[in-house]
């Protein structure tokens, strides 16, 4: 939690000496995705007593207790876990629904530096319908928590089309977030919490309604764990 307060910190001092009012917005998207593999990664090494913390970017909070599920690690690796992608499953992502403050400062010639934070909630449902490894009873893996992240970026104007205003936008930021993750079947129930952060880079392009009250965004976003996804997300402003 600490490390999210002060990415709100920081992002919101930098942008203090510019002319222009911060922008306030309200909005959803899916951005906390990358931040799985790290967290996976986390309560496997727990549930399996393993220590790989090295391979991960994030810090866990072990808050839980050695379990008789521990037993079935002769069974099932943590890679199972960790890779659980390689099987058959269904994502059901909620959405981020974030409120964030953005600062943009022109530079001339179309070319905008901005700065931005944002803070809310995640959640994501993986169901997979085969297990894990060889135990085939339908699992469940649900990460939900508090997330927040802070950017600096550059975005270059692109012309209007019928009163909507088109920008293409690079950046690179850092994410961290406080996740409670679950993976639950007829044979498992873990339990556990982490504290992630990530750094990423991201590539998008911006359309902005002509009052600028509304925004949608669409665009690619790399991380060390996760690689490059998808990012897309839908901004209401509010001041």
């Amino acid at each position: 939690m600490r490390r999210i307060l002060a990415l709100m910190v920081l992002a919101a001092a930098l942008p203090s000496c510019a002319r222009e009012m911060p922008t306030v917005w309200l909005g959803v998207g899916q951005s906390s995705e990358h931040l799985v593999p790290g967290s996976l990664r986390q309560t496997a090494d727990v549930f399996f007593g393993e220590d790989s913390s090295s391979n991960a970017p994030a810090s866990a909070s072990a808050n839980e207790e050695p379990s008789s599920e521990n037993s079935l690690s002769g069974l099932i690796e943590a890679d199972d876990l960790f890779n659980f992608k390689s099987a058959r499953y269904d994502r059901t992502d909620y959405g981020d629904l974030r409120i964030g403050a953005r600062q943009n400062m022109a530079l001339g010639n179309r070319l905008t530096l901005w700065v931005q934070a944002e803070i809310g909630e995640a959640r994501i449902i993986y169901d997979l319908p085969d297990g894990l490894g060889v135990l085939t009873d339908p699992t469940t893996i649900t990460l939900e928590g508090l997330a927040g992240e802070a950017a600096v970026g550059l975005a270059v104007q692109g012309p209007e089309v019928l009163g909507l205003a088109s920008a293409v936008e690079l950046g690179a930021g850092v994410s961290a977030a406080r996740l409670d993750v679950s993976v639950s079947s007829a044979l498992l129930d873990v339990r556990h919490q982490v504290t992630a952060n990530q750094p990423f880079g991201l590539a998008a392009i911006s359309v902005t309604g002509p009052d600028g009250g509304l925004q949608g965004r669409v665009g690619l976003r790399q991380s060390r764990d996760s690689g490059i996804g998808l990012d897309v997300g839908l901004r209401m402003r509010l001041n």
